[in-house]
């Protein structure tokens, strides 16, 4: 259900420096006014130069994509991105690529119903306006289930994404990924375990180099938590729940304003 995609209080500084040596999260920061509201302010991803954040907001009652800028050691003021991104349905999700040329989201503006019936779409960045929304495959689509939280490697050759589709049951979405080979997507991949438990499994994040997906699940159970898994060899594995502040043992759905996890380098 929709509450549960609101847990990812924002690990996603491993979008922006990404690394191979031991690490400890640090302590959460909230963003502030400048980009908090009393509403749902959700997903944010981030250029590769760190400086620019895109993230999703329900501020207006139905969810629209925003931006913000790090300019003089402060984010600014967000800004709600014009037409054709946002449209008087829900427009969320969105995923930047690193060059911040490319956004991918979510988007019900072809009629689905609010949120759950929903597609993938991508707009490039153009003269410096966003160029007309589309679909990223009608192959991907699965009318009247959801395909939510792109997220793509650094070279956009692999594409994650959680999809209501089977083998996930009623009202659960589970991870799926999708190959890009001579400019087209192939057919999407059901991800094995230990990434899918059966359970929910939302919103993922890889990391740029696709060694590392980060995604929110209960693990068949009803305690929703940040959790990792490595690709090593050709498989994935290593499955951990990130420790406290990052995770959290309950999912309360009021605490979803945006925060920076500190990541110490040691």
């Amino acid at each position: 259900m929709k509450h549960k995609r609101l847990l990812l209080f924002v690990m996603l500084i491993f979008l922006i420096l990404s690394c191979s040596r031991k690490e400890e999260w640090g302590n959460l920061k909230n963003l502030g006014p400048n980009i908090n509201s009393s509403a749902r302010d959700e997903r944010p991803t981030f250029t590769g130069d760190g400086k620019v954040m895109y993230f999703s907001s329900d501020r207006e009652g139905v969810y629209n994509i925003y931006m913000s800028r790090f300019e003089n050691g402060e984010w600014q003021p967000a800004e709600k991105l014009p037409s054709p991104i946002n449209t008087s349905g829900h427009d969320y999700d969105a995923f930047i690529t690193r060059n911040g040329k490319t956004l991918y989201f979510v988007s019900n503006r072809e009629g689905g119903e609010k949120y759950w019936d929903c597609a993938i779409f991508v707009s490039h960045l153009e003269n410096g306006k966003w160029s007309k929304p589309v679909k990223l495959d009608k192959e991907l689509d699965v009318p009247g289930l959801p395909d939510w939280g792109p997220s793509l490697t650094e070279d956009e050759s692999l594409l994650f994404f959680s999809s209501g589709r089977k083998p996930a049951k009623k009202e659960q979405v589970q991870i799926w990924m999708v190959k890009k080979q001579n400019g087209k997507w192939g057919n999407p991949e059901f991800l094995p375990e230990p990434v899918n438990s059966g359970g929910w499994e939302a919103e993922p994040m890889i990391t740029p180099d696709g060694k590392t997906i980060y995604f929110n699940s209960d693990r068949g159970d009803s305690t929703v938590n940040i959790w990792s898994v490595d690709f090593v060899n050709g498989k994935w594995m290593n499955p951990k729940m990130l420790p406290g502040p990052v995770s959290y043992t309950h999912l309360r759905a009021h605490e979803t304003s945006l925060h920076l996890v500190c990541r110490l380098l040691l």
